[in-house]
């Protein structure tokens, strides 16, 4: 019997690699270069991932068709408080720290993210600078959507929210969202971060 196991768990292994294979393969793709396997390969990752799994199976599908890939080392900033937006970023590996520069010019660690949460969005939603400073703490990869495909996703995910009915946002992103806005609004201060 302990054979049997040993065997179903190398078989199991061996299947668990082909597939992350795959996943890495398809991600790496130019978006034009995806075909419908890759795009449904990709559906079923990133359908785990918070933001996407709020959106309607055509949505997540174009998504999927239009999204980029980056890789980063460790200590890598991704964007610097006040650089202009660009992306909305998801981490799909490793982990980043999120840094608001206060008036005086120090900066101050307000959040740590791992797989599956994202960034980025304010500037993109706003069209303002950066309202923080992204660096990976441990090498990683993260998913990257652009201005343009952000923009039709927020389009097409409001219209599918009945009319009254809020969008659910945690208290941990709330509470960050807001901190960088204080900070945006150059009245950031210890006290206010840590209320």
């Amino acid at each position: 019997m302990v054979g049997r196991t040993a065997a179903g768990l190398d078989v199991w292994q061996k299947n668990a690699q082909e597939r992350l294979r795959l996943r890495r393969e398809a991600l790496l793709k130019p978006p034009a270069r995806r075909t419908e396997a890759d795009v449904v390969l990709l559906e079923t990752v990133l359908s785990r991932v918070k933001f996407v799994r709020e959106l309607t199976m055509k949505t997540r599908m174009d998504l999927c068709k239009l999204t980029g890939y980056a890789r980063h080392g460790a200590g890598e900033t991704l964007f610097r408080q006040g650089d202009a937006g660009e992306f909305f970023y998801v981490v799909l590996s490793g982990s980043v720290d999120v840094f608001i520069r206060d008036p005086g010019g120090r900066e101050h660690l307000v959040a740590t993210l791992f797989n599956g949460d994202s960034f980025g969005e304010l500037a993109l939603l706003y069209n303002s600078p950066r309202a923080a400073t992204v660096m990976c703490t441990q090498a990683g990869t993260v998913w990257t959507i652009d201005r343009s495909v952000f923009n039709m996703i927020t389009v097409a995910s409001n219209k599918c929210v009945p009319r009254g009915r809020a969008v659910r946002v945690s208290r941990a992103r709330r509470r960050m969202l807001e901190v960088c806005v204080c900070a945006q609004d150059l009245s950031v201060d210890v006290a206010c971060r840590r209320g």
